[in-house]
């Protein structure tokens, strides 16, 4: 209905704060499509008096809307002059018109013949596809006492001078500098109206009003840390992006890790009671679904590791117990003819401390070559993988991979190397001799 969204982890948090907000004053910042008043409008009844901001043509059309102020538009080029009858009417048959064009507008250039039929869809069900955004519409419950069309930190001082210290000032402030402007810049050619002038939310600018925030109630969603103080709300989100809140009126914090699949199947896992006799132990590597890996990714890796999953899982035992799991997808960019090792981690408990290496090195063994190209009926000689840390190489890969790229900048080690030509027997065997004695 709406475009856009801010993520669900917020907004569960926010409705786990409803009786904060009850009746209180609440400047939104940066509103985009209204979900966090929706949000809070919903939670408390109705019993919150919101106030909304943004600078984009879609929000302010939606924000006047709402708040029952006027709001002026015109289309200027002539070839779209067929709008001004689909906006006439005002009020939610406008914004429902305009929303409805903005994604036909996705298939202006009709440069294919995908984009063609797209567009002529679009163009002759244009009434449809209104009448069915519009009844969509009709049904949103919300009410705004006023919307402030500029820069988020001027709206914010200017519901300072107006309600003094009774504001709650939250902002939800756009992840990269400029998005509002390539967004909508085609936008801004074909509608005139009366935009409003204000600075580029850059990160300089996004700490700036983070701290004007914080002498205040105030809560502040970023895509990065602030040095020196702690989030009350820490997540991994579906697009795959860490997410902060800062704030000095939530009661209660929270952690939210992106949710992944589980098809429920456990696997019997090393544990204290069990623990081998590494010297003539039996290893094998055995295929599996990816998707029965992701319950021990979440449950092993850091916390601060958000992952995905990969194309091909195999689970390792030893002694006929599960020690760890081997994740591959097919490489990407500069070695796009290699297998890219996609996770590999140890499990159950760790009855060496090279356990992991033992892991590592099993990634490269020809039972897992084997089964991958019976699997996918493609060669691939070499295995790559990367590494995120700020130390100069990893000590689970040393001697394993070769590191052939050192990006400090970012980060990132990327190793790769050859299949070894040795069994899974044969590679545990290696490792008892070079690494599990040492």
């Amino acid at each position: 209905m709406f475009l856009g969204t801010i993520e669900p982890v917020v907004r569960n948090f926010l409705a786990a704060h409803a009786e904060i907000f009850r009746g209180k004053v609440v400047a939104v910042g940066c509103s985009g499509n209204f979900t966090s008043e929706r949000v809070l409008w919903e939670a408390t009844g109705g019993n919150v008096r919101l106030f909304s901001n943004d600078v984009s043509l879609y929000s302010c059309l939606i924000g006047a809307h709402l708040a029952g102020e006027p709001f002026d538009l015109a289309v200027v080029e002539d070839e779209y002059r067929w709008l001004e009858r689909a906006f006439a009417p005002g009020g939610w048959r406008r914004i429902a018109s305009f929303l409805v064009f903005y994604r036909m507008l996705e298939f202006e250039r009709r440069n294919n013949a995908y984009r063609v039929r797209m567009w002529n869809h679009h163009f002759k069900e244009f009434d449809n596809l209104v009448a069915a955004t519009e009844e969509r519409l009709n049904s949103v419950l919300l009410e705004i006492e006023g919307f402030f069309a500029g820069d988020v930190l001027d709206f914010f001082q200017e519901m300072e001078r107006r309600h003094g210290e009774d504001v709650i000032y939250t902002s939800y402030m756009p992840f990269f500098k400029g998005g509002y402007e390539r967004l909508y810049r085609r936008v801004g050619e074909i509608f005139q109206w009366r935009a409003p002038v204000y600075p580029l939310l850059d990160d300089d600018r996004r700490v700036e009003v983070a701290n004007w925030g914080a002498d205040r109630k105030h809560i502040t969603l970023l895509n990065f840390p602030l040095p020196g103080q702690e989030p009350a709300m820490f997540g991994h989100t579906q697009r795959n992006v860490h997410v902060f809140m800062y704030s000095n009126v939530l009661e209660k914090t929270a952690l939210y890790r992106r949710a992944h699949p589980d098809a429920g199947v456990r696997f019997e896992l090393m544990g204290d009671e069990n623990w081998p006799v590494l010297a003539g132990g039996q290893v094998k590597v055995i295929p599996i679904s990816p998707v029965h890996i992701q319950p021990y990714k979440a449950y092993y890796l850091a916390r601060n590791i958000d992952f995905s999953m990969g194309i091909y899982g195999f689970g390792i035992s030893l002694a006929g117990k599960v020690i760890g799991f081997l994740e591959f997808s097919f490489a990407q960019n500069g070695n796009a003819s290699d297998w890219y090792l996609f996770s590999d981690f140890a499990v159950g408990q760790l009855f060496h401390k090279r356990q992991s290496k033992l892991i590592a090195l099993l990634a490269l063994c020809e039972d897992v070559r084997r089964k991958l190209e019976i699997s996918s009926l493609r060669r691939r000689p070499h295995v790559t993988t990367t590494v995120w840390t700020n130390k100069p190489v990893s000590m689970k890969y040393r001697g394993v991979f070769e590191l052939v790229k050192r990006d400090q900048e970012r980060g990132m080690l990327n190793y790769r190397q050859e299949w070894t030509g040795l069994t899974a027997q044969q590679t545990y065997e290696l490792w008892m001799t070079k690494y599990a004695r040492g």
